[in-house]
């Protein structure tokens, strides 16, 4: 299994298309294992796209995800089901009969028209390599322990769950696996909300022990010039003991 990064772009969003490419996603063999909602900043897209850095339209790329709702999804599948998925998706400027002119049809041409920014709706990574890199850009590197893979996933589901929060970012941890056989660990979590303590209530309720919260100055989550409704924090899970989350 290898991990990739499905990306709803701006239009498929507006248009409310999401659920759409959920379905496509099951139907191909993917499993999404990672998904969030968030406001797209500046530095994060300019990451995910650096490969057109220096293009003549990266500017302008650049600013129209700005500030715009984009949908993430960490997903995991076999590389010959990646790679059904971009054939099916078709080619870049939405041919007929592909999934992205089911998916946002002649919607495409007038977004090219008002803006001059080429949004297809969708985005796949093109190789596990890719796949890796972006993954790290949105939701930060994952626990390589097998031990700690395991309570990351159940944290992280927790996370995914909670409400009032969105733009959730792995973080690291100080020992990352190294001191577990004890029960103990520490892993690190970015998020975004405007009401912590009802995060902290969430996930207090589902026995989860919060080492440390703290206001997180370099969450990424806000996007340039915006108004801030929504604050950066950064969570730390520590001497989290094996009998509070089965392993």
């Amino acid at each position: 299994m290898i991990k990739f990064i499905v990306l709803a772009k701006p239009l498929a969003v507006e248009l409310g298309r999401t659920s759409l490419i959920e379905e496509f996603l099951s139907s191909m063999g993917a499993r999404v294992a990672a998904k969030q909602q968030l406001l797209c900043d500046a530095s994060r897209i300019a990451r995910h796209y650096h490969k057109f850095c220096g293009k003549s339209f990266f500017p302008a790329l650049v600013k129209y995800y700005t500030g715009r709702s984009i949908v993430v999804y960490g997903c995991e599948a076999t590389m010959d089901v990646l790679m059904a998925i971009r054939q099916a998706m078709g080619a870049p400027r939405v041919s007929p009969g592909s999934f992205r002119e089911k998916l946002i049809g002649d919607a495409f041409a007038q977004r090219l028209q008002d803006t001059g920014v080429f949004d297809n709706g969708i985005h796949c990574s093109d190789s596990e390599q890719e796949g890796l890199r972006e993954w790290e850009v949105w939701f930060g590197v994952p626990p390589t322990s097998p031990r700690t893979q395991r309570i990351h996933r159940t944290i992280w589901a927790m996370l995914s769950s909670c409400p009032s929060m969105d733009c959730l970012q792995y973080a690291g941890g100080e020992h990352d696996g190294t001191a577990i056989e004890d029960g103990t660990i520490d892993l690190d979590y970015r998020i975004l909300t405007n009401d912590m303590p009802r995060v902290v209530s969430f996930l207090e309720s589902q026995g989860l022990v919060i080492d440390k919260v703290a206001v997180d100055g370099r969450n990424p989550s806000l996007a340039e010039g915006s108004t801030p409704t929504k604050s950066g924090w950064r969570l730390a899970f520590g001497e989290i003991m094996s009998q509070s989350i089965s392993c």
